[in-house]
């Protein structure tokens, strides 16, 4: 009987010990994956996408649980166009908190980038009606609402954006967007601001956005003020230049500067399309010799022969 009792004993003293070895081992995991979140977190604030998942890897090799290890994983594919893993994350992240506010606005920028704009337009939908929202959440929903032509709500969201973040240069891109599409004669009262907008662009992408709804809304004036005043930064593939030529020569009728402008367009490469072969059909005898190519090149395919080969020399 005593040596029952023995063994019984014996048997429950292991089985502590087991559990404070379990115990310790589960709390220094928690304690190396922290460490190796943060190493993760400097190389995401380094910009050193590839470190940075390495380490949120093996964060989360060793604690699972840790959802900010998770959500960052994710921000970093997002960030090297592996955009169906971070939403299989995000979408994991939210069956755990489907009330995170962070993690729904991200998910619906995720689907953006996918080109799901209408996932992305109902999550923020749904994140509108429930939350109160970030800056950027009301700046990727107001971009978001724009792919999806519903201008008025994506300037109403830029709007709110501008609210939370007056300086916010893309909201306040998209705002005029919205205006140009929606109600382009309210553009006279922003003209005052536009040179200043366009001095601050953030981005090509908006640059083309908003020169499409101008020239859309008949506002070729505004449109070729800001093809020129982006052309220096955002042009290396001719295509503000062409843009400006087209208005020179179809709209203005400065049929000079318009063939200055298209050489320039030229030069930097510019794909052959059918517009850029209309506009060259205009004023080939008035291109300077060499623009077109050899002189067996057949007018405005060898202005597009030498648009590619000029992209090469570069």
């Amino acid at each position: 009987m005593r040596f029952n009792v023995v063994v019984a004993r014996c048997m429950l003293l292991s089985l502590m010990l087991v559990m404070l070895f379990s115990t310790a081992c589960a709390t220094r995991n928690k304690e190396v994956a922290r460490d190796y979140y943060n190493l993760g977190t400097g190389y995401l604030d380094a910009k050193n996408y590839v470190r940075a998942r390495e380490y949120y890897e093996r964060a989360l090799d060793l604690d699972p649980s840790l959802a900010q290890a998770s959500y960052n994983l994710a921000r970093v594919y997002l960030l090297i166009d592996r955009v169906d893993e971070a939403i299989d994350i995000l979408q994991d992240l939210l069956r755990r908190d489907a009330d995170n506010l962070m993690v729904r606005e991200t998910l619906a920028y995720a689907w953006s980038a996918q080109g799901e704009w209408q996932r992305s337009a109902d999550i923020m939908e749904a994140v509108v009606d429930d939350n109160d929202v970030s800056a950027r959440g009301w700046l990727n929903y107001s971009i978001t609402l724009l792919e999806i032509d519903r201008f008025q709500a994506a300037g109403q969201a830029a709007d709110k954006a501008l609210l939370l973040q007056p300086d916010n240069e893309s909201a306040r891109f998209v705002k005029v967007i919205a205006v140009a599409y929606s109600t382009p004669d309210d553009l006279v009262d922003l003209e005052g601001q536009l040179g200043e907008l366009y001095a601050k662009a953030p981005s090509r992408r908006l640059v083309i956005e908003l020169g499409d709804a101008l020239e859309t809304a008949g506002r070729f004036d505004l449109a070729l003020d800001l093809y020129t005043a982006t052309v220096e930064k955002y042009d290396d593939d001719g295509e503000l230049s062409f843009r400006r030529a087209r208005i020179l020569i179809e709209v203005v009728d400065d049929r000079s500067a318009g063939v200055d402008a298209l050489v320039r367009a030229l030069s930097k490469g510019m794909k052959e399309d059918e517009r850029l072969l209309a506009l060259v059909s205009q004023v080939e005898d008035e291109l300077p010799a060499g623009v077109l190519g050899d002189e067996g090149d057949d007018g405005a395919a060898g202005a597009a022969d030498s648009a590619v080969s000029g992209g090469q020399q570069q």
